[in-house]
């Protein structure tokens, strides 16, 4: 009984592993100065870049969506002053939002996103 106990136990857990996982998304992504219209490394004051994503399956409903930097490629006699965030998230897809500010002079940038289901 014990062993039939402990076997629905796992199977359960790897049942709802198996469909949290389907509601997961992530990808890398990389920007810089060869990007079309990248002017993070231009000019002063607040700039942006964005990246559209497509998701490759779309959610039922609206996800929660969370970005990160994993390399910053920047001028080294400027302080280095930037964020990004996801904007315009639908069950489609969203926007990365890469900023600078100041006289920051930023000419790339890596970072990885993921997206799940509520």
């Amino acid at each position: 009984m014990k062993k039939l106990l402990l076997a629905a136990v796992i199977l359960t857990l790897g049942l709802a592993t198996v469909s949290y996982a389907q509601n997961l998304q992530m990808a890398n992504f990389n920007t810089g100065t060869t990007s079309s219209g990248w002017t993070l490394d231009k000019g002063t004051g607040e700039r942006s870049y964005d990246i559209e994503i497509v998701f490759d399956k779309p959610y039922e409903s609206r996800p929660e969506v969370f970005c990160s930097i994993t390399a910053i490629d920047a001028a080294n006699d400027k302080n280095i002053r930037v964020a990004v965030k996801a904007k315009a998230v639908t069950r489609d897809g969203f926007i990365i939002s890469v900023i600078t500010w100041g006289d920051s002079k930023v000419n790339g940038l890596s970072g990885a996103w993921f997206a799940f289901a509520k």
